[in-house]
C-alpha cells in the first residue's frame, strides 16, 4: 500500500495525501453544514466559514506537490486555523479543536518540508503570496461582517440590552 501511495505522489507523498484528505474531509463537512443544511448563500459561507475555502485550497496545493502553492497556504492556515484553540474542558468544542490541529499541523508540515529541502526561495515566495491572500481576504471579510451581522449575533445583542 505504501508503495502505491509513494507512486501516486512523489517525495513524501503519503503524508501530503493524508493531510490533503483530512483537510478535504473537514472542509466538506462544514460546507455541507453551511450550504445545504443551514441554507446559507455561498457568499455568506465564504465569509463566515473562511476555514473551508482555505482547506480546499490547501488540499489542492498538497496534491499538486508544488512548494510555492503549499507555502502560500501556510499563513491562511495559521490565520484562520490557529485562532480557534478553545480549551473549555467540554466536548462541545472538540470538532473545532480537531480542525485547528489539522490546519496548524498541516502548516507545520509544509514549513518543515520546505526548510528540510532548503527551498528558501519557494518558501519566501509562498509566504509573500500567503500574506497577500490574508490581507486582501481579511480586508473584504471584516467590513462585510460588520455590514451583515448574523441573526444569532443580533439576538445576543438584544438579550444583552443593546439597541439593534
Amino acid at each position: 500500500m505504501a508503495f502505491c501511495l509513494e507512486g501516486l505522489l512523489p517525495g513524501r507523498g503519503r503524508e501530503r495525501l493524508i493531510l490533503a484528505a483530512l483537510n478535504l474531509a473537514f472542509a466538506a463537512g462544514t460546507t455541507d453544514n453551511f450550504l445545504p443544511f443551514l441554507r446559507h448563500e455561498p457568499l455568506y459561507w465564504l465569509v463566515v466559514n473562511t476555514v473551508a475555502p482555505v482547506q480546499y485550497n490547501t488540499a489542492i496545493a498538497l496534491l499538486s506537490g508544488s512548494r510555492v502553492p503549499m507555502t502560500a497556504a501556510v499563513l491562511p492556515l495559521l490565520w484562520w486555523g490557529g485562532d480557534s484553540f478553545i480549551f473549555l474542558g467540554s466536548g462541545t468544542c472538540i470538532i473545532g479543536q480537531l480542525f485547528s490541529l489539522v490546519m496548524v499541523g498541516t502548516a507545520a508540515f509544509i514549513l518543515w518540508e520546505s526548510i528540510r529541502a532548503h527551498a528558501f526561495r519557494d518558501l519566501a515566495m509562498g509566504l509573500a503570496i500567503g500574506t497577500a491572500v490574508v490581507v486582501v481576504f481579511a480586508g473584504f471579510i471584516l467590513p462585510w461582517i460588520s455590514r451583515h451581522p448574523s441573526p444569532a449575533r443580533i439576538e445576543i445583542l438584544r438579550e444583552l440590552g443593546y439597541p439593534v
